[in-house]
Formats: C-alpha cells, sequence, structure tokens
C-alpha cells in the first residue's frame, strides 16, 4: 500500500477549493449583471427604453382659443362628440387665452355650464367644470351670480324657476373642491358663499314667519314661498345626505332646527304638504350622524 504525503493531500485540497471558489464568483458575477439588467429595464436606464418611453406617451395638446365664441362653439361640439373625453373639454376650458376673457365671456361660459346642468341633465359633469375653472375670479363671480338668481327665482317665482336646481346647489355643496377654494367666504369661493347665503334665507323664510303669516298677516305669497324654501331645502338634503352633513354641519344644523319648530309650532302651516315632506327628510337627519354600522352578515352559532 503507497503512502500518500500529507502535503500533496493538502495541495490537492486547496486546488479543489481555489476552483469552487472560483466558479462561485463567476456564477455571482453572472447573476448580479442578469439582476442590473433587470433593474436598469424596470427604471428606464436605457437609451432604447427612453426613446419607448416617450415615444408611448401621449403629448398634451396646447389648446388655442381666439374668444369666448370660439370656446363655446368647440365645447358645443365637444359634448356632442362621444370620441372626445372629459379630459379634452378640461383642456379646452383651460386653454391659455381665456386669462383674457373680460367680465361678459365669462357670464356666457357660466351660462353655458349651467344649461348644461339644468337643461341637458349633466350636473356632474358642469360641477366638475367648474371645479377646473374655480381659479379665475370672474368665472366664481359670473358663476355666483347665476347661483343667486336661479335660487331667488326658485323661492319667489316658481313659473321660471328649474326643478334640477335643488340637485345641482346639493353636488356643489359636497364636491371635492381645492382645499384653498373649499371654504365658503367670500375671498375662498363666490360660489360657495352664495350658496349659503341663499339657503340661509330659506331657512329664515320659515323660522322668523312660521307664526306671524298664520297668527297676523297669513299672506298666501308668503305662505306659498315659505313651502318652496322648505321644499328645496328637503329634495338638498335628499341629494346630499349624510356628505351633506360632513361637509357643513353647522348649516344642517339650522335647517334641523328650523323643521322642529314649524312641527312645534302647533299651526295649520305644518300640514301643508311641502312642509310635511321638509320634516319628514329632515328628521331623519339623525340617521346620517350615526356611525356606519360594521357587516352583520356573518352570525356566529353556538
Amino acid at each position: 500500500m503507497n503512502d500518500v504525503s500529507p502535503s500533496v493531500v493538502s495541495e490537492s485540497n486547496y486546488e479543489k477549493q481555489k476552483k469552487a471558489l472560483k466558479s462561485t464568483e463567476v456564477g455571482a458575477t453572472r447573476d448580479r449583471r442578469l439582476l442590473q439588467g433587470i433593474q436598469m429595464t424596470l427604471s428606464g436606464g436605457g437609451h432604447a427604453s427612453k426613446l419607448s418611453r416617450n415615444k408611448n406617451k401621449s403629448p398634451e395638446r396646447d389648446v388655442n382659443i381666439a374668444n369666448a365664441d370660439e370656446l363655446i362653439e368647440k365645447f358645443n361640439s365637444m359634448c356632442l362628440d362621444k370620441r372626445c373625453s372629459a379630459k379634452d373639454i378640461k383642456n379646452l376650458l383651460t386653454a391659455r387665452n381665456v386669462t383674457k376673457f373680460d367680465t361678459k365671456d365669462w357670464q356666457r361660459i357660466s351660462d353655458m355650464l349651467f344649461d348644461a346642468a339644468l337643461r341637458n341633465s349633466d350636473i356632474y359633469f358642469a360641477v366638475d367644470m367648474a371645479i377646473c375653472l374655480i381659479g379665475y375670479k370672474e368665472f366664481q363671480t359670473s358663476f355666483a351670480d347665476r347661483i343667486s338668481d336661479e335660487m331667488s327665482s326658485f323661492a319667489l317665482t316658481p313659473q321660471i324657476a328649474d326643478a334640477a336646481l335643488p340637485e345641482l346647489v346639493a353636488q356643489l355643496l359636497t364636491a371635492q373642491w381645492p382645499r384653498v377654494h373649499s371654504r365658503s367666504n367670500f375671498e375662498s369661493n363666490e360660489i360657495l358663499y352664495q350658496i349659503i347665503t341663499q339657503l340661509k334665507g330659506w331657512i329664515m323664510a320659515i323660522t322668523d314667519e312660521v307664526v306671524v303669516l298664520w297668527f297676523l298677516s297669513r299672506d298666501e305669497e308668503d305662505v306659498n314661498m315659505m313651502s318652496r324654501c322648505a321644499s328645496g331645502l328637503a329634495e338638498i338634503c335628499n341629494y346630499g345626505k349624510r356628505r351633506f352633513w360632513l361637509k357643513w354641519p353647522e348649516l344642517l344644523d339650522d335647517i334641523y332646527l328650523a323643521a322642529e319648530e314649524v312641527l312645534t309650532s302647533n299651526s295649520q302651516i305644518s300640514r301643508l304638504p311641502n312642509l310635511i315632506l321638509f320634516i319628514e327628510t329632515v328628521m331623519i337627519i339623525t340617521r346620517w350622524v350615526l356611525p356606519v354600522p360594521k357587516d352583520t352578515h356573518l352570525l356566529v352559532c353556538k
């Protein structure tokens, strides 16, 4: 039996370990290159990926509008064209040239949006467009003036009022306005300021006259106005629901107190159909302020 020198064995083991280490380093290098390639592809670091990304990205169109007539004409045609998206219409309304519009131009644009909301039943669309234009102070003023006229007509002259107005008012109140325009003061948002002012007038028409009308004057015209204000408030509550309470809790408290005062007045005024509807609607407000119950469909049987 031949004896093997220990030095030969150790040298042989050393060569094996060296080869194994080298193959491991080669594999690690290959894995590292593969990982770097994947990371470059995902991050778009290569020149080719930049070109492909720019190629697939649709460029923003720069819309140029000469005057309000052209804007209104394009707006009407785009609303009829089903291929046009809401983003295309927003780009139209926010074109650079609109900053040059005067007061009359903004009044026409406001009327255009009101027609879309009240005549064409595109209330949500009109509210979205109003949010896009809220940064223009002239638009705020013209739109607020129009909403004031419409709400006054709803209470005083129902012959020319639009039945869809309460829904539009509710959607404007509960809309997601930009933070800087989310308050109801004149400087922040004239539209919300005017709506809140008109609604407080409707509430006063109910609370301040609930006794006077029936024990002193009993003016039929004033009674009809109270009835319409109550009807409008009931519809706004119905359309706004819980979102209305979350955004305007103090206003909803005033409406609730007005209904409570009518209910406890012990007069015939509380028997008018619109006021009955008003009371019934407002009395369910307490359901909106309750926490949303958890799902109780899954029951554990003992």
